[in-house]
């Protein structure tokens, strides 16, 4: 059996940007080979560059009218395209994943509160705390 070097990259990708992130994904694929691998593996939905997880009725493609109301009452439609990620943050933390358990709710939203202003956008992070918080929204079972 032939033996081989593979390198396992832990990056994300340009988030919103599919373009920068297949050049990304370029960039540290040439890498990789330039110190011998031949196969790179990257995460799973890397060059998607679309957010998944919480949806709160309102998945993109099949929103509901109850799930479009949740969403909009706290942000308006500029907030709401950067709102997704800090909401998918959340929802990741907190529930469970074949590879881990969740990590609950107060730690996410701790997560979001500490990023405020720099991982997280402010108005999206203060709407997404309000809406678990004063609102007393549940991640949907």
């Amino acid at each position: 059996m032939d033996k081989f070097i593979a390198a396992v990259v832990q990056a994300a990708p340009v988030v919103f940007d599919p373009v920068r992130t297949i050049e990304k994904l370029s960039k540290l694929s040439a890498d990789a080979a330039r110190k011998g691998a031949r196969l790179a593996l990257f995460p799973e939905a890397f060059i998607s560059a679309y957010p998944k997880g919480l949806d709160f009725g309102a998945r993109i493609g099949m929103r509901s009218a109850e799930g479009e109301c949740i969403l909009t009452a706290e942000l308006d439609m500029g907030d709401i395209a950067r709102g997704k990620y800090d909401f998918d943050v959340v929802e990741a933390m907190a529930s469970h994943r074949p590879y881990r358990a969740g990590l609950g709710i107060d730690k996410a939203l701790a997560e979001i509160e500490r990023g405020r202003g720099s991982a997280y956008d402010p108005v999206v992070a203060d709407a997404c705390l309000k809406l678990f918080r004063q609102k007393g929204y549940a991640i949907p079972a």
